[in-house]
């Protein structure tokens, strides 16, 4: 004979409300897809970047060519410097914050990864299998509905 706490040992009731975990996976979702349309706006700001950086570097080039011939050049060639080195802090600055953005990426999935695969008993169905059986039920339902 079983006892009372054997039986619930065995076999635990599972409370979890597929419909939280739905609506719980669509808001992470939609977190990491917002961080990845960041990622990506931040990525086309590094590229706009680095080209200013570029066309800076070829200007300088171009007035360093005339400074040996006019003197005045000189002080086109610091205001270019100084604008060179506030570009390339830029430049640091955002590819330092796409690295960020896509770590955080990386880990949001990584932690959505996890959700799916959690159980709060290992005698229990994980959350992507709960939702998979959730929505084969629902499918059922709405056929028998139909009759």
């Amino acid at each position: 004979m079983t006892t009372r706490t054997e039986t619930l040992e065995t076999v635990p009731k599972d409370y979890r409300d597929p419909v939280a975990i739905k609506h719980e996976l669509k808001n992470r979702e939609a977190q990491i897809q917002l961080d990845e349309d960041t990622l990506a706006k931040t990525s086309r700001s590094v590229v706009v970047a680095t080209g200013k950086l570029a066309a800076l570097r070829k200007l300088r080039k171009e007035h360093a060519k005339n400074a040996e011939t006019q003197p005045t050049c000189e002080s086109y060639l610091r205001d270019i410097d100084v604008k060179i080195e506030r570009q390339e802090e830029a430049v640091a600055d955002l590819t330092a914050h796409e690295a960020r953005l896509g770590r955080i990426v990386d880990a949001k999935k990584k932690l959505l990864s996890d959700f799916l695969r959690q159980t709060p008993h290992k005698k229990l169905k994980t959350n992507k299998e709960l939702l998979a059986d959730h929505g084969v039920i629902r499918k059922l339902r709405d056929e028998l509905a139909r009759f």
